[in-house]
């Protein structure tokens, strides 16, 4: 596991007061160095943009990225409608030590990243 520190927006419940919106994961791969980051936006209306730096990891790519999200936050897949909720592509931007990523409401990411092993060094501009 790798260190996470969460920190957004928050959203009102009305059983716990204000909860935050945001939780995260990450955990390291040391043999093949890869890193998968588990985002969760448990807002119910509203998209909320999450950076999550890398710059203490090196250079990286994005193999994969998806989400699984919907308008119904209590949808789920049965024998008659076995694709109701299924994973999709999400868009991941990457800085030089920054991924950044819009979370759609109510929704669960997993990002996989690899090094990136082009021998390219990644530079801050601007």
């Amino acid at each position: 596991m790798l260190r996470v520190q969460p920190e957004g927006p928050t959203y009102p419940t009305t059983l716990y007061g204000n909860m935050p919106a945001i939780d995260a994961t990450a955990t390291h791969d040391p043999d093949s160095g890869g890193i998968t980051v588990l985002l969760v936006n448990r807002h119910p209306d509203q998209p909320v943009w999450v950076e999550v730096g890398i710059g203490a990891v090196g250079g990286v790519r994005v193999l994969e990225a998806s989400a699984l999200s919907g308008t119904d936050p209590s949808a789920v897949n049965t024998e008659q409608n076995p694709y109701r909720v299924v994973p999709t592509p999400i868009q991941v931007t990457v800085n030089w030590a920054t991924l950044g990523i819009e979370l759609p409401p109510v929704a669960w990411a997993c990002i996989l990243l690899a090094p990136d092993r082009t021998g390219r060094r990644r530079r801050r501009l601007g």
